[in-house]
């Protein structure tokens, strides 16, 4: 039986020199100077400053001693082993309190050999290493007498892992400082080991006699407990070590990855604000740490002109615009793009690119690229004026393109005709008829004005990121009436009303100061007093032509033209080369033929735009002709004269300097509009734009949409916040002003910039 007096006689003098040294300590605290040996070290609620602190003033003293015995270091380090290599014969025999007593002494020795190095200026890397290895041996020693102590008993698995465990908890620390990661973290570091083994082996003599009272040969209760603590957290220590340094790892290298790995979801879950990260990530798709607002409302207003409404907004009857917008941030104009008819100049709205770049180069269009072989194909051909034709839009579009509503999983379309990505939940009108609005009665458009407001009162009780509000009514009473019928300035009027609900709602749910609102129009109408039957015409050039009013498309493999408008203002003309649809004809090609000057002898045809040779673009008119090709930047060269009147223009221009060079012009942005439509495989080998004060089709009609011109392209543009962007303004611009509203950045290859983020 162990005797008592091995745990109580040194405890009674440690006792009373510990109480008198701190004592002496704390009263002295105040007027100790800082330790800066301490800056950085560990701490636990076991071992806090407060004891580390009074642990060095305490042991100074000693600490000085061996300078003056003049005891290297490693001298120190060295007996603190062979001390520790003690400990482990009596913890093998079954001594636990003297082995507890041995391994703190040998310990305390570890201890004095980095501060004797600091003391006299003798620190060095191949002490510290030295230091390490026999820390390393020291307690791997202790562990093996532990293991042989319990060699048959249960308790040998646990000593075993007790073991490892504490390996890899150096290990893990040292080789995360070798690849430049330093972790100091864990509840069961070395000097907390050290403290649980010590003092349960040094108290095990007392818990030995105090159960001998009730059990014959108890077993070292105190001592099994330390090593069952040691043995989980050292394991626990070693992981939460591993993924720290991993989660460190992969977060530099894998900074511009969106997906986590791993190891960085186990380091979130691990924290508060970690779990909240993971859970925000899961209901949007992405972190939103970064989003400058809650949430961002596009209105669009289809239709919308920007002339009436300044004139609306100088009267004061868009009180609401004027109030909740533009005060709180501004007002400009944007060009939209080409062609600009209602659901392809969307396509800038939720994908931040040009209809070339989405490949949807028009509302109809023709694919050349499938094979004749292939009769029974939607693939070929594309009305999406046409009944469920507009479902087809989102299938059409560009795999490299990417919508908003892909970006977020809350991201809400209110009948918007672009919509890839969000699904029946967060789309209420995919099953509305028909997807996109037009020729309706007023009555019927105000009802749906009404509809769209219910959906959006609905869906912000989840207070989505994003919402595309179109507002469908003012382009159809455009068309039916014109844009000077009071009925479609009463129309301006009912949105600015319904604005004030918006806002209304927004302040209900505490989200008005933390939501940015941007308004824009798609496209505008141009003055059409006269028709140009364009299908007549081209009928008479092409004995065999397929166009969109023709009974079918089923004679197309025999036609010689084919002619897909898109509106009544531009359209899209394919030709067939020497019996065969796979080939494109440049304009070289056509120009040998008497199509395009017949073309232009027409006062109806404004612009003919083809593929050159080189690889860009040709465009005639009666003025001249120009050849723009897309490179760094957009060059531009004319023959004969330019054929969009812009005078004297430089021969190469960034897009951003064509936007501001030619936003006063007949045609803005003319050159990036042409080149982004040709982009598209889809467009046609000649591509028409109608002349002023014309549209293409039998019948006149009040206004004319779709061709490259000032009025259909330049949109009103508001927003609640300040202005994002110097100089001229493109609709595709606010999609990436969108992503960093929300705190995100963009995946894929856009065509609008924001220069001031």
């Amino acid at each position: 039986m162990q005797s008592i007096w091995i745990t109580l006689g040194p405890i009674l003098v440690i006792n009373v020199l510990f109480l008198v040294t701190l004592l002496i300590y704390l009263a002295r605290r105040e007027k100790l100077p800082p330790i800066p040996d301490l800056a950085g070290r560990h701490q636990s609620w076991i071992l806090s400053r407060t004891f580390h602190e009074y642990w060095y003033w305490v042991t100074t003293p000693p600490a000085r001693l061996f300078v003056q015995l003049r005891l290297s270091p490693n001298v120190l380090t060295t007996i603190g082993t062979l001390i520790n290599c003690a400990a482990a014969g009596f913890f093998a025999v079954g001594q636990f309190g003297i082995g507890g007593w041995t391994m703190i002494l040998g310990s305390t020795f570890d201890m004095f050999d980095g501060r004797v190095a600091r003391l006299t200026g003798r620190l060095s890397r191949s002490g510290a290493y030295f230091d390490s290895i026999m820390d390393r041996f020291s307690e791997g020693i202790v562990f093996l007498g532990l293991a042989y102590y319990y060699r048959e008993s249960w308790l040998l698995p646990v000593v075993i892992v007790a073991l490892l465990g504490s390996l890899m908890v150096s290990y893990a620390r040292a080789r995360g400082e070798g690849v430049g990661v330093v972790c100091k973290k864990g509840p069961m570091q070395r000097p907390e080991r050290i403290a649980y083994l010590g003092v349960a082996s040094v108290f095990q003599p007392i818990a030995h006699a105090v159960a001998g009272m009730w059990f014959d040969n108890p077993p070292a209760i105190l001592v099994m407990g330390a090593l069952l603590i040691i043995a989980l957290f050292t394991l626990y220590t070693a992981f939460y070590r591993t993924i720290y340094i991993m989660n460190a790892l992969d977060t530099a290298d894998r900074a511009r990855d969106a997906d986590e790995t791993i190891p960085q979801l186990i380091s979130k879950l691990s924290t508060k604000s970690g779990r909240e990260d993971l859970l925000t990530r899961a209901r949007y798709g992405y972190p939103r740490g970064q989003a400058r607002s809650s949430t961002v409302i596009v209105f669009v207003l289809s239709g919308a002109q920007s002339p009436i409404m300044q004139d609306l907004l100088q009267r004061g009857d868009l009180p609401h615009v004027a109030r909740y917008l533009i005060e709180r941030g501004g007002y400009q104009d944007a060009v939209s793009v080409f062609p600009s008819t209602t659901g392809i100049a969307a396509l800038p709205l939720v994908t931040g690119c040009f209809p070339g770049t989405c490949n949807i180069p028009g509302m109809r269009w023709f694919d050349r690229t499938v094979p004749p072989h292939r009769r029974f194909t939607l693939k070929r051909f594309r009305d999406y004026s046409a009944g469920l034709g507009s479902y087809a839009i989102d299938f059409d579009l560009s795999k490299e393109v990417e919508t908003i509503f892909e970006y977020s999983r809350q991201a809400v379309n209110l009948l918007g005709v672009v919509n890839r990505g969000s699904g029946f939940r967060r789309d209420p009108a995919f099953l509305y008829p028909p997807r996109i609005i037009g020729g309706k009665e007023p009555e019927a458009l105000r009802a749906m004005e009404r509809t769209v407001f219910e959906w959006f009162a609905h869906n912000l009780r989840r207070q989505p990121d994003f919402i595309y509000y179109y507002f469908p009514t003012i382009g159809p009473l455009v068309r039916t009436f014109g844009s000077g019928h009071p009925s479609v300035r009463e129309a301006y009027r009912r949105f600015d009303t319904y604005l004030d609900d918006v806002v209304t709602l927004l302040k209900n749910y505490g989200l008005f100061e933390h939501t940015a609102m941007v308004l824009s129009g798609d496209h505008g109408f141009s003055e059409a007093r006269h028709a140009f039957d364009l299908d007549t015409f081209l009928e008479k050039q092409f004995p065999l032509m397929v166009h969109a009013a023709s009974p079918s498309y089923r004679r197309w493999l025999e036609a010689e033209a084919i002619n897909l408008m898109t509106g009544n203002g531009m359209s899209h003309l394919y030709l067939r080369s020497k019996r065969s649809w796979e080939r494109r004809q440049t304009m070289a090609e056509i120009e040998a033929t008497p199509l395009i000057e017949r073309l232009l002898e027409t006062p109806a045809v404004d612009l003919v735009m083809g593929r050159s040779e080189s690889g860009g673009v040709v465009v005639r008119s009666r003025r001249g002709r120009a050849t723009i090709l897309e490179r760094e930047a957009i060059l531009y060269e004319t023959h004969g004269g330019d054929p969009f009147g812009y005078g004297v223009l430089p021969t190469r221009l960034t897009s951003r300097e064509v936007l501001a060079q030619t936003i006063q012009s007949r045609y803005p942005d003319g050159p990036v509009q042409v080149v982004q439509l040709f982009r598209s495989p889809r467009a046609g080998d000649l591509v028409l734009s109608a002349a002023d004060g014309y549209c293409f089709g039998p019948q006149t009609t009040p206004l004319s949409e779709g061709r490259l011109c000032h009025e259909t392209l330049m949109v009103p543009c508001a927003m609640s916040i300040p202005s994002c962007h110097d100089g001229p303004l493109r609709t595709a611009d606010l999609f990436p002003l969108v992503l960093h509203e929300a705190g995100l950045q963009p995946r894929h290859t856009i065509d609008g910039k924001v220069s001031n983020y």
